[in-house]
């Protein structure tokens, strides 16, 4: 496969080549060219993936949103990366995305966040979750230093000295995203339980015990049972018929833990799918159990994040009926 090469841009032209890139990027991707500039693949149109070796390269989200610009010199050796959104890190301004391999860099990182800004976009700035910081329980958002802030262009760019867990944008002093991501402190071989604890956890704040009958079914009811979705006779798992006999303890088609696992949301697919972590591995808050498609719902439809912690609350209760 052919390495991208190119020189470093200049700071004043930066803008417009990203602007370019993001555009080869759709153009590329809707052809269903696959290459080092890192298309989404099938089974999960949200996930990017490129190799990037020494001579550098670039990879950006599905939705031209994050840009990750690693210079020539940067690496040793060629590294896969790959781009996912993810609703695991604490709220912050705009979608975050989880990114890997986390390493460190001989040569700073260009990180461009390109989004709608704030009206008033004083103090805004690029922000990342170190994986270490994340895997000891405190998943705090850290401003990366700012070069280049183009409110015409609606972007942001920053430069990172390693390739971070997480990217985001930090509005002005808004400190709503640097909360921690868990109540207590995970070892690294717990860093699954931590992601999913923070996606929906805040179960400490979920009044009384929560139960399938009266707490889940109207969230089923009112976001997966639709035409083509998981009525009856269409997509599986069943959430109309019997939808608790339907997803706890049984085996999916395409992943290798249940849909829901009682007492376990980190080995629950069903919770991964809700979460956006089902293609990710165990040590970057996924199932690791191979799953594939897309986050659920589909179509349009969305579960609000108090319906997450509902959910997430039932699975950690044990899944009660």
């Amino acid at each position: 496969m052919p390495v991208w090469e190119f020189s470093r841009p200049e700071r004043a032209s930066f803008s417009g080549i990203v602007k370019t890139l993001r555009l080869g990027l759709s153009l590329l991707c809707a052809a269903s060219v696959t290459s080092v500039f890192g298309c989404a693949p099938d089974d999960d149109e949200r996930t990017v993936r490129a190799r990037i070796g020494p001579s550098g390269g670039q990879i950006s989200s599905h939705d031209g949103v994050l840009t990750l610009l690693i210079l020539p010199g940067a690496l040793e050796d060629e590294q896969e990366f790959v781009v996912a959104p993810s609703d695991t890190p604490p709220h912050i301004f705009g979608p975050a995305y989880r990114v890997q391999p986390d390493i460190d860099l001989m040569i700073n990182a260009e990180v461009t966040y390109a989004r709608t800004l704030p009206n008033d976009p004083t103090g805004t700035a690029v922000a990342a979750i170190r994986r270490e910081d994340f895997a000891a329980g405190d998943g705090t958002w850290i401003k990366l230093p700012t070069v280049e802030l183009d409110v015409n262009d609606e972007l942001v760019t920053a430069t990172d000295a390693e390739v971070s867990l997480f990217y985001g944008l930090l509005e002005g002093d808004d400190i709503s995203g640097t909360t921690s991501t868990t109540t207590s402190t995970p070892t690294d071989d717990s860093i699954g339980d931590t992601a999913s604890e923070e996606s929906g956890g805040e179960t400490e704040d979920t009044a009384g015990p929560v139960a399938h009958a009266p707490d889940i079914m109207p969230i089923w009811a009112s976001t997966c049972q639709g035409a083509g979705c998981h009525s009856a006779g269409q997509s599986v798992p069943d959430l109309e018929t019997d939808p608790y006999a339907a997803i706890v303890g049984v085996m999916p088609l395409s992943a290798a833990v249940p849909y829901v696992t009682p007492g376990d949301p980190q080995t629950s697919y069903l919770w991964h799918k809700i979460a956006a972590t089902h293609t990710l591995e165990a040590n970057l808050g996924g199932c690791g159990c191979g799953g594939a498609g897309n986050p659920m719902p589909s179509g349009g439809a969305t579960i609000s994040d108090q319906d997450k912690d509902t959910i997430f609350a039932w699975i950690e209760q044990g899944a009660d009926p």
